[in-house]
């Protein structure tokens, strides 16, 4: 029997021969839930099938494909079908979670000053508690994130945490810019533990620059200083030297 997580099956049990006393069928398994997990046959109709339902219970946890076992064991006063042994039922559970981080990875544009949100969660069940950091590993200077860092765990594993990032405000005319956002986890669950992603943040500038000249004048010169650091041609104002009368 093959059964992926979430889905059931359905089998028929009876009886080959008729018993001498009442016979109960014992079904049990350590992945499969099992209803009814208890089935009685009498002398009046042990030759009629009774349906048990096999179901593999979704645990939202990637522990990929596992093999399990159905076992039945008859129990009865009639010592022919006491004394059966237990039987076994094989059955392969297909897993249908994945680990990974459940965000919007699209581009974000923010003017200076400007700030967005967006969430994070987990897209399956962790074993053990996971870090989440979120960082601007190329030009922080440039954008503001906060939180930076998230835990989850087996409870709120599927709840968005929104971050908020903000482009900052520099009051410098030093052009847009692009950032990359990295995103990655730290857990003692090996599903979840190095799992990286990222996202790309452009900032647009909202300062201008404005180029003028500083005069100076002295005694002796006039100068104009061009703030590109061009210094115009200077006036002579009167000659230099000392005087020592």
């Amino acid at each position: 029997i093959t059964l992926t997580e979430g889905n059931f099956t359905q089998r028929k049990f009876k009886l080959e021969s008729k018993p001498r006393a009442n016979v109960i069928l014992n079904l049990d398994s350590d992945r499969l839930a099992i209803s009814p997990s208890s089935l009685t046959f009498t002398i009046s109709d042990w030759d009629i099938e009774q349906t048990v339902t096999l179901t593999a219970a979704d645990n939202s946890i990637d522990d990929d494909n596992t093999s399990t076992t159905v076992s039945i064991s008859a129990l009865s006063s009639d010592e022919r079908y006491n004394a059966l042994p237990t039987e076994t039922l094989s059955v392969t559970i297909n897993d249908n979670d994945t680990a990974g981080i459940d965000y919007i990875n699209s581009t974000m544009t923010l003017a200076e000053g400007g700030s967005a949100t967006r969430g994070f969660r987990l897209n399956s069940k962790p074993t053990n508690n996971v870090t989440l950091n979120i960082t601007s590993y190329n030009n922080n200077a440039r954008l503001g994130i906060s939180p930076s860092s998230l835990i989850f765990n087996s409870s709120n594993w599927n709840t968005y945490k929104q971050v908020t990032f903000t482009a900052i405000n520099n009051n410098t005319a030093d052009g847009d810019t692009t950032v990359t956002v990295s995103v990655s986890t730290l857990s003692s669950d090996s599903k979840y533990n190095s799992l990286t992603g990222s996202f790309i943040v452009n900032i647009t500038e909202d300062d201008t620059a404005v180029f003028g000249k500083l005069a100076f004048e002295s005694d002796y010169f006039a100068v104009d200083i061009d703030p590109t650091g061009y210094t115009m041609p200077y006036t002579q104002k009167g000659a230099a030297g000392f005087d020592n009368t």
